[in-house]
């Protein structure tokens, strides 16, 4: 695709998404993630009242585009109406009246506890259970139909954990904004600084650390176990000896193979990989953690309360308090919305894609099983069927295009450039904290760091003080996963929250997009990695291989040589 043209999608700015997908999106996952994407945005901002009606999102020669659609502003608006007619309009238009109303019942009423109870008493229950019994099918043994029918149960499976995981955006992000945001103002402190308050309290982001352990607990007492992991037998032959171990050997491996194994690993795409197509470096994570290399984690925030407490006016600590109380409680939501959700229900389709891909690459239809992610749903099963279309060439000629194209190809935005959010102080009081949660946690999410790097250093935003040095492992693809080594330094435009599977091997992590709160930095928080995220150019100036020293603390990395 020589030669591209980038028209806007429709009237209004259109923003390039590049902080969870930085290469085109399969057809596949178009079809599966755009309406699941809004529904679940649309139902979490309605139901916290949020002034923000939805976030669509648009296809741009596979490339992500968004529209943020304020409540009470028309279709397309690029520009914001004059203060005083936006003063106007917060009183009189009643759609946005009553997401006022809405806004100032979820803040007194801390409307994600409710929400939280029902994540975890229901959704997150009901996720697992359905992700054990799709994974309890084996696609290989299915016939042509039956797969057919197991697919479409793996598609309504995406559908449901995409609009849970974004139907819980407010549930986290609204009383950890509006902490970070009042704290901000309080103590004169920058956001990294207070984030150290969370240290600890989002123990899924440390991925599977605990089946790790129970794994290595298992191996102590199982010298034979023990011997063949060290063994130069092949990786995947290994993996299945152990998990066809009787007792506590076969039940440590089968768990962990299950949260660590059937996970996406390399994005959020079925066109990306799960960690069991790896076997190699699922064997790798494994010995590292039987030798003792498995970090024990980061310093729980509670050991920073007192110091930025310290901080706090007198008048404001009680509202402190309450509000970090508050904020600690959803903060796990953050990661947990993903990797007990999409995380695995992406993988689960991916299986059945790949098992379909292999019988069309036997029945010659295409060229490798793994670019059957590049048919949609409907193709897919026409191929399987019979149909000849899309053919072969044109199935390859998609996979290269997405492999071999980045975002850095597209416009930052199309249409006219996008309008900044309103002023705090332009709301009415009521809601001013609402408001400035919603801009606090978009900016931290998202902005990246903006002091430039040059030949010897890059610059990005600080995440976890310390510093390592170490070698350079530059990720660009998939292929790349499979040479990280224990001790690598990870460099990567971006990553999911599946990255978190890599943690014992990694003595750092160096990332171009995000900001303190992208997956990347949270899941350095939590296992106390140096790490410097949103640093923009650092997969275009540390090459693979290249010694370099990762300074947490100051945002920086200095090649070494």
């Amino acid at each position: 695709m020589e030669n591209l043209e980038f028209e806007a999608p429709g009237p209004g700015s259109w923003t390039l998404e590049t902080v969870h997908f930085n290469r085109p999106i399969s057809l596949y996952a178009k079809d599966m993630f755009f309406d699941a994407l809004m529904e679940g945005m649309n139902q979490s901002n309605e139901h916290y009242g949020s002034p923000l009606a939805s976030l669509e999102f648009r296809s741009v020669n596979r490339l992500m585009y968004n529209q943020p659609r304020p409540v009470g502003a028309p279709e397309g608006a690029t520009d914001l109406p004059p203060k005083w007619l936006f003063k106007i309009i917060q009183f009189l238009h009643p759609a946005v009246r009553k997401r006022r109303n809405r806004a100032k019942w979820a803040l007194k009423t801390k409307a994600w506890r409710k929400d939280i109870e029902l994540w975890d008493n229901a959704i997150k229950p009901g996720v697992l259970a359905r992700a054990a019994e799709i994974r309890a099918v084996d696609p290989a043994a299915l016939d042509d139909e039956d797969l057919i029918a197991h697919l479409k149960e793996c598609d309504e499976f995406i559908h449901r954990t995409v609009v849970n995981h974004h139907r819980f955006n407010n549930t986290f992000g609204l009383p950890l904004g509006d902490f970070m945001y009042q704290s901000i103002g309080w103590t004169g402190l920058p956001a990294g600084e207070l984030l150290r308050l969370f240290e600890g309290y989002s123990e899924v982001s440390r991925g599977s650390m605990g089946d790790l352990q129970a794994l290595r607990d298992a191996l102590g007492n199982d010298p034979e176990m023990t011997a063949l992991i060290q063994s130069d037998e092949p990786s995947e032959e290994i993996l299945k000896k152990l998990q066809k171990r009787n007792g506590a050997v076969g039940e440590a491996i089968n768990a962990y193979i299950n949260s660590a194994g059937y996970c996406m690993l390399t994005g959020y795409d079925v066109a990306d990989m799960m960690a069991i197509e790896s076997p190699d470096t699922l064997l790798k994570l494994i010995r590292t953690a039987i030798q003792g290399g498995a970090q024990e984690g980061a310093l729980a925030g509670d050991k920073a309360t007192s110091e930025i407490r310290a901080k706090v006016p007198d008048e404001h600590l009680d509202l402190f308090d309450e509000m970090l109380t508050e904020a600690r409680l959803a903060y796990r939501m953050r990661d947990e919305r993903g990797y007990y959700g999409d995380a695995m229900s992406v993988a689960l389709a991916r299986r059945a894609i790949l098992e379909m891909g292999r019988r069309l690459t036997e029945r010659g239809l295409i060229k490798d099983p793994i670019e059957a992610p590049e048919a949609t749903h409907e193709e897919l099963v026409g191929l399987l069927r019979g149909a000849s279309e899309p053919s072969a060439d044109e199935l390859h000629a998609r996979s290269q295009y997405r492999l071999n194209t980045t975002v850095d190809i597209a416009p930052p935005f199309l249409g006219p450039e996008p309008t900044p959010m309103p002023p705090v102080e332009w709301f009415p009081k009521s809601v001013r904290r609402f408001q400035g949660a919603v801009i606090i946690i978009f900016k931290l999410m998202f902005e990246s760091g903006n002091a430039k790097s040059d030949d010897n250093v890059v610059r990005g935003l600080g995440v976890y003080p310390g510093t390592y040095e170490g070698p350079a492992r530059l990720i660009d693809g998939i292929e790349d996963f499979e040479k990280i080594e224990e001790g690598d330094v990870l460099v990567a435009r971006t990553t999911s929250p599946s990255i978190n599977v890599f943690l014992p091997l990694l003595g750092a992590m160096v990332v171009d997009r995000g900001g303190l709160l992208s997956h990347a930095a949270i899941v350095a928080r939590e296992y106390g990695l140096p790490a410097v995220v949103g640093c923009g150019d650092a997969t275009e100036r540390l090459s693979d291989g290249m010694r370099v020293r990762v300074d947490g603390e100051k945002g920086e990395v200095c090649v070494l040589d």
